[in-house]
């Protein structure tokens, strides 16, 4: 697939042909600034970072909305009796970030479905070690589903049955980062980067996802971050994924 053809797919999609997000912007003209072959990723890897997941992916999606949304919400205080959702981690070295997404999130929602009685801390390397070498495809047994492409869709599911795992492009300037509402300015595109998402707000007048990240407490605030919220920045609404604790077979 050409990186043109992408783009066509993307803009037959969300019907904006003339307006792409700043982040798809820079991610075109990082793409076309590589001279290096064997440094330039493949227009199949950049449509992944473009596009939403399939229709047959999307077929099982949430789409559920509340009647009313609060203008702010923080899962640490809504579930105070969580250890785990104020919990920052720190991958160091290892690079399998939506593992630690992942991790971070079971472990919340099975402390919330139980309202605070069981508390594990859910290891990455069981993730890993699970998926083997099929390795972020997920793992069978599990229940996880995408949560719907809206600001009030993924508001919904936090509110109601705890974190997500939200998966962004990253760039160069997002290490730089110390304090204030993110907004992709400058640098060279890294990657997919999956966080944790655990509520939203609004800062010196522009509304913000508030996000766990797994760097350790030093980077950040904390080791927490606030990216824009509602103009999917650098795709963070495109890809949340969530999953219903069965507590049952605990």
């Amino acid at each position: 697939m050409s990186l043109l053809k992408c783009f066509d797919s993307y803009m037959l999609i969300f019907r904006k042909p003339l307006s792409l997000p700043h982040c798809l912007q820079s991610l075109l003209h990082s793409f076309q600034s590589i001279t290096n072959p064997s440094l330039k990723p493949s227009p199949e890897k950049l449509c992944t970072l473009l596009l939403p997941p399939s229709d047959e992916i999307r077929a099982t999606e949430v789409n559920t909305v509340l009647a009313t949304i609060p203008e702010t919400f923080d899962a640490r205080t809504k579930w105070p009796k969580c250890k785990s959702i104020k919990l920052i981690r720190n991958q160091a070295n290892c690079r399998s970030c939506w593992a630690f997404g992942a991790a971070e999130v079971i472990s919340d929602r099975i402390c919330i479905a139980t309202k605070g009685a069981r508390q594990p801390i859910i290891s990455p390397m069981d993730m890993v070690d699970c998926c083997g070498k099929y390795c972020g495809y997920g793992c069978d047994g599990t229940s996880a589903y995408y949560v719907g492409m809206t600001v009030s869709a993924i508001q919904t599911e936090i509110m109601t049955n705890g974190p997500v795992v939200g998966v962004f492009t990253m760039y160069e300037d997002m290490y730089k980062y110390k304090s204030g509402v993110y907004r992709h300015t400058a640098g060279r595109l890294l990657g997919g980067h999956a966080i944790k998402i655990i509520g939203w707000g609004t800062q010196n007048g522009i509304p913000y996802w508030l996000i766990a990240n797994s760097w350790g407490t030093k980077w950040g605030e904390n080791g927490f971050f606030k990216i824009r919220r509602g103009v999917n920045e650098c795709g963070i609404e495109n890809n949340v994924v969530a999953g219903k604790a069965d507590v049952d077979t605990l």
